[in-house]
Order: structure tokens, then C-alpha cells, then sequence
């Protein structure tokens, strides 16, 4: 079991992310608004992996889009 979770962490840490796609989910109410953001990762073997996030859009997309915003992008 350790070695099959060795070689899952080399694959992981020898791709990088090729991709990010930021989607608005947004929910309109009569009392309430609700804006909920679905973010899909691609990396270069082209896994896809699907979080999200509370927020305005823009200001999501532009965070996951900082050069220095997380480690994975040096």
C-alpha cells in the first residue's frame, strides 16, 4: 500500500497544473443572492480535479490567478 501512495505522490508532484477554468454558479432569490464559483484543474496528463468556492467570480479567477498567489506555480 505505501509504495502504490509513493508512486501516486511522484505523479502528482511531476505534473503541473496546465489549466485552471473558474465557472459562476450563481443563485438568484427574491431575498437572497448566492454566488458560488466550480473550479476544474487540468494538469498536463490531463487529470481534472473539481473544487469550488464562495465569492464573487472575478475575484476568485483573479486570486487562482496571481503569479505568486501559491506554490504549485514556480
Amino acid at each position: 500500500m505505501f509504495e502504490a501512495l509513493k508512486e501516486i505522490k511522484h505523479m502528482i508532484k511531476d505534473n503541473k497544473i496546465k489549466e485552471i477554468q473558474v465557472i459562476s454558479l450563481e443563485v438568484k432569490s427574491s431575498n437572497w443572492d448566492q454566488s458560488t464559483v466550480l473550479i476544474k484543474v487540468f494538469d498536463e496528463a490531463g487529470r481534472c480535479g473539481i473544487g469550488e468556492s464562495d465569492g464573487p467570480t472575478e475575484a476568485v479567477k483573479a486570486y487562482l490567478e496571481m503569479k505568486t498567489a501559491h506554490g504549485w506555480q514556480k
